[in-house]
């Protein structure tokens, strides 16, 4: 080769390498990540070539990423998660390899139970004292007050097609072995709270690490007091948050307020009632929800909520859309997500606002004075209205426990 022209192909390789704002190697089936990006508000940039002397954007801390490229220099090619494979239009930036925590490969199809029958529960069913013809009419008319602003995710029943693995002992609280099934699964079992193992065997979390109980019932357990979960109607929640806004003007009463009575008190959600929220079977979602499970304190606290979906996607920013789908999601309803906490102390450990160092309604944020790096501020689009409701005789509307449900079907 003439040595002008090896030249010429030689400065055209350093420059592209140098310049290259696009991955010099796609990749096929790009993996899924989680950025690490400690202490950061604003984020941390992710550049858009390999010589990292422009910043594209800037990166949240575990923000859905996929990878789009071959890794060149220590910094691999990424883009935002959608959910769906790379799209060749995506925008296409450089974060440090390091600094990228990827994320195990998603199994990616829909599963026979997931198209079990999701409606939710009639009015008339869910509540005491109603009457199919005008259930809806009924409750609408009932005196509501407004428990303020609260943050939801999603919770579903785990499933273990979805995730597979070699078979290890499921150990009762007593120590016994009732069942096997993969590791992965009965981490998810934990965290979800309620699963169906392959052998159609559902366990539920003992609440006590590593022990599981087996139970019967048609969707999962809910809080106690007889209580069930029950898709599109069961809503988990912290109870010293929920009595907090429910008696805000009373301390005796607030402090009276426990698990029992609040399990089972019924809440109307107008932003999902206005959302026309389309059901599998046409139907639109009325509003209506039961409190009757919680969730770990550490997550679902003060404002926070856990809506149940049955099999359904839970939102899961890191799976493919086919898992994360529901029905409330796929009407816009958007589920809180790990960035929408913008300080992380440690890979797992975010940092929560103090709920009074967070700006009054109508208020403007003040940097100096308010805390500005949790979802209160950076989401507030995602928050839903949640109301209780008044009978006639003045007491809180209530939901039938599992129990009063079954009877009631039977009849």
């Amino acid at each position: 080769m003439p040595s002008h022209r090896f030249a010429l192909f030689a400065f055209i390789a350093v420059l592209s390498f140098c310049t290259s704002t696009l991955p010099g190697a796609p990749v096929k089936n790009g993996r899924i990540a989680k950025p690490v990006c400690l202490m950061q508000p604003e984020g941390c940039p992710c550049y858009s070539g390999a010589d990292q002397k422009n910043v594209a954007t800037r990166i949240y801390h575990n923000e859905a990423l996929i990878e789009a490229g071959e890794t060149v220099a220590q910094l691999t090619p990424v883009a935002r998660y959608k959910g769906q494979p790379l799209d060749k239009n995506a925008d296409v930036c450089y974060y440090p390899t390091a600094a990228l925590r990827w994320q195990p490969e998603a199994v990616d199809h829909v599963l026979s139970v997931q198209k079990l029958d999701h409606r939710p529960l009639p009015l008339e069913v869910l509540f005491l004292g109603l009457r199919k013809e005008d259930a809806l009419q009924t409750v609408s008319s009932y005196k509501k007050a407004s428990l303020g602003k609260f943050w939801f995710t999603y919770y579903h029943l785990a499933l273990e097609e979805h995730h597979p693995g070699p078979k290890v002992p499921v150990l009762s609280p007593q120590g016994k072995v009732i069942g096997h099934t993969s590791q992965e699964f009965q981490k998810q079992v934990r965290w979800q709270g309620s699963g169906i193992a392959d052998d159609g065997t559902k366990y539920h979390y003992s609440g006590t690490q590593g022990r599981y109980h087996i139970y019967d019932e048609e969707w999962g357990m809910g809080a106690g007091r007889g209580y069930e979960v029950f898709p599109y109607r069961t809503i988990a929640v912290n109870f010293k948050g929920f009595c907090s806004r429910l008696y805000p003007n009373d301390a005796v009463q607030r402090e009276g307020c426990r698990r029992g009575g609040v399990l089972g008190i019924a809440v109307f959600m107008p932003e999902v009632a206005a959302r026309n929220v389309k059901m599998e079977d046409g139907s639109v979602h009325d509003g209506w929800f039961c409190a009757t499970d919680t969730g770990a304190p550490t997550h679902i606290k003060e404002d926070r909520i856990d809506i149940f979906v049955g099999a359904h996607g839970g939102g899961n920013p890191y799976l493919p859309a086919s898992r994360q789908w529901n029905s409330m999601y796929a009407a816009g309803l958007r589920n809180s997500v790990q960035w929408d906490w913008r300080l992380w102390q440690t890979e797992t450990q975010r940092i929560w606002c103090d709920l009074n160092r967070l700006p009054k309604e109508g208020e403007a944020p003040d940097p100096k004075r308010h805390c500005l790096h949790d979802y209160h501020t950076t989401t507030p689009e995602k928050a839903v209205t949640m109301q209780v409701a008044f009978m006639p005789s003045g007491e809180l509307l209530r939901c039938r426990t599992g129990r009063q449900i079954r009877d009631l079907r039977k009849r």
